[in-house]
């Protein structure tokens, strides 16, 4: 059976998420400013949401208590409160959500983590980087705090979406330092994360540049990844130096996956990835209330 899907918000990389629907031949509808209260077709079985902040929240819930399944960008909420407010409703209307993070569909990522114990052996450490250079454009949503702005909710969800998937364990600990913008947001931001066995460290910031790299070590090798928010390519690094080179999935497929991928989750009602976005969440309320984010 073919999904429907309805779009709603223009923002973000909504057009790149509607030409890929539509060359599916999946789009119902596009509702590029959504009023108060949204007015929708009822062949859709999935609303994609693409709105900057705090009015993403209400627009999620009111898409879950209508019977839609919701997937939602990055970060899908601000807090752990939001989202356990989404699932009551999403649990009593028996419709699923999810977070729409290239990293929880792209089929390389899957297939590391599948293998990851026989490749690196025990996982010791991660250390993830995320830094983008964003124009200095105190209008720019990044910028504000009421469209859900800094380096935690622009980059950052990427890089603690990583080590949660890979860790696969609550964080035990969190230690954080940041450098606010003159706006208020968090423009730099180290965080140090501690888990039963295993050490993190995420470097991200909006305003220079870093890889978008990712290094997973353990007592056999490491695992070196480029670009892991659509990475398609992986370094294996033995303790010799030698190293082999891993393939998987095409980076320009990135939306492909994700829309492939959560319709699995619909068909199956599989919501065992918000157990990833739960934690993540429960750390950046915790850098934020630390570092006074929300004051």
């Amino acid at each position: 059976m073919t999904m429907r899907w309805i779009v709603i918000g223009n923002e973000m990389i909504a057009s790149e998420f509607v030409s890929k629907l539509d060359e599916l031949g999946k789009l119902s509808e596009w509702v590029k400013n959504p009023c108060d209260e949204i007015g929708l077709k009822n062949d859709a079985d999935i609303a994609y949401v693409s709105i900057y902040g705090r009015r993403r929240f209400d627009v999620i819930c009111e898409l879950l208590q209508k019977g839609y399944n919701v997937i939602s960008e990055k970060p899908m909420f601000n807090s752990e409160k939001e989202l356990l407010e989404a699932k009551k409703i999403a649990e009593r209307e028996a419709c699923v959500f999810g977070e729409a993070n290239t990293i929880l569909y792209m089929p390389l990522l899957k297939e590391l983590k599948s293998k990851m114990q026989d490749i690196i052996g025990n996982l010791k450490f991660m250390h993830v980087e995320f830094g983008s250079l964003k124009e200095e454009n105190i209008g720019l949503p990044v910028f504000r705090k009421d469209k859900s702005g800094g380096s935690l909710y622009d980059v950052g969800i990427y890089a603690l979406t990583i080590v949660q998937m890979f860790v696969d364990s609550p964080c035990l600990d969190e230690k954080s330092v940041l450098i606010k913008h003159l706006s208020g947001v968090d423009e730099r931001c180290s965080v140090q994360l501690k888990y039963k066995d295993c050490l993190a460290g995420v470097d991200i910031s909006i305003r220079n540049k870093l890889d978008k790299r990712c290094i997973i070590s353990g007592d056999k090798a490491y695992v070196d990844i480029l670009n892991y928010p659509r990475c398609d390519k992986a370094k294996i690094v033995y303790p010799s130096g030698e190293y082999i080179e891993v393939e998987s999935g095409k980076t320009e497929d990135a939306l492909l996956y994700e829309i492939q991928g959560f319709e699995q989750k619909v068909r199956n009602k599989d919501l065992n990835d918000l157990e990833i976005t739960t934690e993540v969440l429960k750390i950046m309320d915790k850098v934020r209330k630390e570092n006074k984010l929300d004051d």
